[in-house]
């Protein structure tokens, strides 16, 4: 039970994030029109596809905190369609690594990389819980594991690199709080299953 208000409060403190990080996203179109860089359209197109996709993620964290009440197991089925939304926006974050024309090799640019596409690998386990109609799986308990531990370590990193803290602490921040969620989810469906072995 505690485990479940635990989610629930991380569920919620990443749809907020998620939010942020769309006003971050509308924020940034803005800026991307003002300088009318070469790449005008394939910025606005990104920035736009992320704004809404994080949009329809925040929208799914809502849902998903919702959906835990007294019931024993994580409701996703009551998501639908919702569960792809923050798959989606971490794909576009993905996308953004990829056509950084300043692409930097230190350490901290590192843990970000690992972040985003290991964020890309756990949500899509996540995604993966509507179609199953089942919680967690092992594989993807341990995609969870490892996306919570990295973003949280690259948020750390994020908030100690004074350079790009303005560039990069939002969309870590929400990446963080997505990994610390299915991290929550992911323990507590192992917590489950060794109490069902041992009864």
């Amino acid at each position: 039970m505690k485990n479940k208000a635990y989610a629930k409060t991380l569920a919620i403190a990443s749809s907020i994030c998620l939010f942020l990080d769309f006003i971050y996203c509308a924020v940034s179109l803005y800026r991307h029109i003002e300088t009318a860089q070469f790449n005008l359209i394939l910025g606005l197109c990104l920035y736009a596809l992320r704004g809404l996709f994080g949009l329809g993620a925040c929208v799914c964290m809502i849902m998903l905190a919702l959906s835990f009440g007294k019931r024993s197991d994580y409701d996703f089925k009551r998501l639908s369609i919702l569960n792809v939304f923050p798959l989606l926006w971490s794909m576009l974050n993905g996308f953004f690594l990829l056509v950084d024309f300043e692409q930097k090799t230190d350490f901290e640019s590192i843990v970000y990389y690992i972040t985003v596409f290991s964020s890309i690998i756990g949500l899509y386990c996540f995604a993966l819980g509507f179609d199953r109609n089942d919680r967690v799986g092992s594989k993807g308990t341990l995609c969870f594991v490892f996306y919570g531990s990295i973003g949280v370590l690259n948020f750390i990193c994020c908030l100690l690199e004074k350079n790009s803290v303005y560039e990069r602490l939002v969309p870590s921040a929400a990446m963080m709080m997505c990994g610390l969620l299915l991290l929550t989810v992911g323990v507590d469906a192992v917590m489950k299953t060794l109490n069902n072995k041992r009864s």
